[in-house]
C-alpha cells in the first residue's frame, strides 16, 4: 500500500455491506429496487427487477444498500472500547442472533425470545434493528460517557489498590479478603503520613472486588494454575466447528519455505528463497488467499495474506498474460491456524474481534489437525521442485546440483508462477471432493449443493485501504518532546504534538502509550491512531530526507553493525551504514558481472580452439580453395618450436575490459 497521498484514515474498520438472499437493494446506473435470488459466485449474483420480475446476473460490487451504515462511536482498535462493553455487545447480539435471518420477524418470536430471555420486546427490536442496519459488533455497544475510565480515589490509594491487586496475580494462594486487610494497613498509614488530606479514604470491599473482576482472566487463572494452563482456557475466541457446512466457514493459514532459489533483478544472481503464506477454505478446497515475499512469516505477511483473500482478485490476476478468473471474496467465519507467534499477536486479535470472525488455534506440534493446509501446500511444493534452480532435500540429494547456479526467476515471475499453478489447481479434479474441481464445488456450496447448507449470505469489505490498514502489525509507543521511537528510528508530526508527555488516564503515574501501525516494507511511515479523533494520522521520520527502507534491510544493517562491532547504534548510523552497504554490494555486483563477462569469454576461447582442433584433424581438402572473402591466416609461429607428438593448444587472447 503506497501512502503518499493518504495523510488521514477515518475511524474504525472498513464498513461492511451484507448482501443476503431475498432482500432488496439498488444497482449502481440502474433505476428500480432489486431483491436478491441466488448466489452465483461471491462476485455475481441473480437479482429479480421488483415490478417487472426480470432476472439478471449482476456483479456484486454494484448493489447499492437502501441504508446507510452509521459509524459506531468507538475507541481505537486495540481496546474495541473495553472488555465490558464487548462483552455487553456480545450479549446483545447472542440474544438476538436466531432472529437475525428474519427479514420480518413474527410477533410470536418476539414474544417468545422476550419470554425467554427476560427483555422488553422493545428492546429486542432496537437491537435487531441496529445489528440489521450495521452488521458489525461495534453496532450494538453503548455510548461512552463523558468520565468513563476514571477514577474517584486518590491517586496514592489508587497505587496502593493497584500493588496490592498485582500482589494477586503473583501470588495465586492469596484471597481478596488479605489484600483487602492489607490495603486497611496501606491507608492507614497513608493517613499518618498526610493527616489533614481527607480525600485519603479507605475504599470499601466492593471496589476492590469489582478491580479484580476487571483483570484478565488469563492473568487470574495464570496466578491458580500456571501460564501454559490459562493459555489454553483463554485463548481467543476458543472453541471449535464440529462440521464445516458451506463454504467459508473456515479456512486454513500457514506458511511455506518454498523449495525454489530466487535471482535478483538486475544481475540474476541467486540471492535466497522466498516465502508464501496460504489460505485454503475447508470446504471446497480452493485457495483462498496468499502473499509471496523474501522475509520470513510475520505479522505482515499474515495480515497481508487475510486481506488478499477478504479482497476481490482482480489486481492479481493482471499478473497473468491470459483470460482467468478467481470469484473468490469476501469475510470467512474462521480462521484456523498452528501456534506460530504471529498468530498470537495483536493483529491478529483486533481484527477478528472487530471483523467478527473466529481464531481456532490446533494443537501443538500436531500437523494433522491442519491437514488441508498442510496437504495443499506439499503438493504445492512437489510442483515446484519440477522448476530451474528448485532445491532438494538433504545435501546428499544435491550431489553435483547446484540450485542457485540452475536458478533463473525472479520473485515476480515465480509469483506468477505460483498463480498460474493456483488457477490450474481451481479447475483440476480433485480426489478429495470425488472428483470435483474445487472452484466447482465452492460455487455449488453457494447455492446450496453437494449437501451444503445455504448460507444466504456474504460480507464484504466496501473500503481495501481501511482493511488493509487494520492488518498492519502494532506497535503501542510513548510520545516525547522528540517524538516517537521505534527500532532507533524517530518520528515527528504535528498531529503527536497534543499528546507530548500525556499521562495515563488509568493510572497518572505512568506515561500514556499510543497505538501505532508500521508498515514493515516503508519503515519511514507510521500511522498513528489519535484517540481525541478516532482517526488514523500519517507520521513520517523526523529528518523528512531519510530514503525509504524496508524492515528486512534494516534488520540487515543492524546485524550488519554489530557483525563490525559498532556500539550506541542510532539512527543517523543505521542509514549511514545503509549507504554504506549499498556502496559495497553495488561493488561485489560490478565485479560479479565482471567474473561473468570473463567466463563468457573464456568459455567462447576455448569453443574456438576446439573448433580449431577439429578442422586440424580432418583436414582442409587441397581442391577446395578458401572464400575470396575469407582473410589469410599466417602460419602459426608456435609449431615450430611444439615437441613432435604434443598438440597444439589454443592460448585465448585476453582483453583488458578496464581500458
Amino acid at each position: 500500500m503506497d501512502g503518499d497521498d493518504l495523510k488521514v484514515i477515518g475511524a474504525g474498520g472498513s464498513p461492511v455491506i451484507e448482501i443476503e438472499v431475498g432482500r432488496n437493494y439498488a444497482i449502481a446506473d440502474r433505476p428500480g429496487l432489486y431483491t436478491v435470488i441466488q448466489f452465483e459466485s461471491s462476485e455475481e449474483l441473480t437479482v429479480r427487477e421488483f415490478g417487472t420480475g426480470v432476472l439478471l446476473i449482476v456483479r456484486r460490487d454494484s448493489l447499492r444498500s437502501l441504508t446507510t451504515p452509521a459509524q459506531a462511536d468507538r475507541d481505537d482498535l486495540k481496546l474495541l472500547e473495553d472488555d465490558e462493553r464487548i462483552a455487553a455487545a456480545e450479549k446483545k447480539l447472542e440474544a438476538i442472533k436466531d432472529l437475525l435471518t428474519f427479514r420480518r420477524v413474527p410477533k410470536a418470536k418476539w414474544e417468545a425470545l422476550s419470554t425467554e430471555s427476560g427483555i422488553k420486546i422493545k428492546t429486542l427490536r432496537e437491537w435487531h434493528r441496529r445489528y440489521r442496519k450495521d452488521p458489525r459488533l461495534s453496532s450494538l455497544m453503548r455510548k461512552r460517557r463523558s468520565d468513563a475510565g476514571q477514577t474517584r480515589l486518590h491517586v496514592l490509594v489508587e497505587k496502593q489498590l493497584k500493588a496490592r491487586l498485582d500482589e494477586v496475580l503473583g501470588n495465586g494462594n492469596l484471597t481478596l479478603s488479605a489484600v483487602f486487610e492489607d490495603l486497611k494497613d496501606d491507608v492507614r498509614e497513608l493517613k499518618r503520613r498526610f493527616p489533614n488530606d481527607d480525600k485519603i479514604v479507605l475504599p470499601v470491599f466492593s471496589t476492590v472486588y469489582e478491580r479484580y473482576r476487571e483483570l484478565s482472566e488469563y492473568d487470574k487463572d495464570a496466578a491458580k494454575i500456571g501460564a501454559r494452563q490459562a493459555g489454553l482456557l483463554h485463548r481467543l475466541q476458543k472453541g471449535s466447528i464440529s462440521d464445516i457446512d458451506h463454504p467459508l466457514a473456515m479456512v486454513q493459514v500457514d506458511h511455506l519455505e518454498l523449495p525454489v532459489m530466487v535471482v535478483d533483478e538486475v544481475d540474476r544472481i541467486a540471492i535466497c528463497k522466498g516465502w508464501i503464506t496460504v489460505l485454503i477454505d475447508i470446504w471446497s478446497r480452493c485457495v483462498v488467499g496468499y502473499y509471496i515475499t523474501l522475509e520470513s512469516p510475520g505479522d505482515l505477511s499474515l495480515g497481508m495474506a487475510i486481506s488478499h483473500a477478504i479482497l476481490p482478485k482482480t489486481d492479481t490476476l493482471k499478473l497473468l498474460g491470459y483470460e482467468a478468473t478467481w470469484p473468490i471474496s469476501g469475510f470467512m467465519w474462521a480462521v484456523h491456524s498452528d501456534n506460530a507467534g504471529e498468530f498470537h499477536g495483536n493483529m491478529l486479535e483486533l481484527a477478528a474481534k472487530e471483523y467478527l470472525f473466529e481464531i481456532i488455534f490446533r494443537k501443538v506440534k500436531q500437523p494433522q489437525y491442519g491437514a488441508y493446509i498442510e496437504s495443499y501446500l506439499g503438493t504445492l511444493s512437489g510442483k515446484l521442485r519440477r522448476v530451474p534452480g528448485a532445491t532438494r532435500e538433504g545435501k546428499e540429494a544435491l550431489g553435483d546440483y547446484d540450485p542457485a547456479e540452475a536458478a533463473i526467476m525472479t520473485l515476480a515471475e515465480l509469483e506468477q508462477y505460483v498463480l498460474n499453478l493456483i488457477i490450474e489447481y481451481h479447475a483440476s479434479p480433485h480426489t478429495g471432493l470425488g472428483g470435483m474441481a474445487p472452484m466447482s464445488m465452492f460455487k455449488e456450496g453457494l447455492k446450496g449443493g453437494c449437501g451444503a447448507i445455504p448460507i444466504g449470505r456474504l460480507r464484504h469489505a466496501t473500503e481495501p485501504v481501511k482493511l488493509m490498514l487494520d492488518f498492519l502489525p502494532v506497535k503501542e509507543r510513548v510520545i516525547s518532546e522528540k517524538g516517537v521511537v521505534i527500532d532507533y528510528v524517530w518520528y515527528m508530526d504535528d498531529c503527536l504534538q497534543r499528546w507530548v508527555h500525556a499521562r495515563d488516564p488509568q493510572n497518572v503515574d505512568e506515561a500514556r502509550m499510543f497505538l501505532f501501525r508500521r508498515d514493515p516494507r516503508d519503515i519511514t511511515r507510521i500511522y498513528f491512531w489519535d484517540p481525541e479523533s478516532r482517526e488514523y494520522k500519517l507520521v513520517r521520520t523526523r529528518n523528512v530526507t531519510r530514503p525509504k527502507m524496508s524492515l528486512w534491510e534494516f534488520t540487515a544493517i543492524r546485524k550488519f553493525l554489530e557483525a563490525r562491532g559498532a556500539k550506541d547504534i542510532d539512527e543517523d548510523m543505521i542509514f549511514r551504514a545503509r549507504d554504506e552497504r549499498r556502496r559495497l554490494l553495488a561493488e561485489a555486483a560490478a565485479k560479479t558481472r565482471k567474473a561473468r563477462k570473463a567466463r563468457e569469454r573464456e568459455r567462447y576461447s576455448r569453443a574456438e580452439a576446439g573448433a580449431r582442433a577439429l578442422q586440424n584433424k580432418v583436414g582442409v581438402p587441397h581442391d577446395t580453395a578458401p572464400p575470396e572473402s575469407a582473410p589469410s591466416v599466417p602460419p602459426s609461429t608456435s609449431s615450430a618450436s611444439m615437441p613432435p607428438g604434443v598438440e597444439e593448444v589454443a592460448t585465448p587472447f585476453e582483453m583488458n575490459w578496464d581500458d
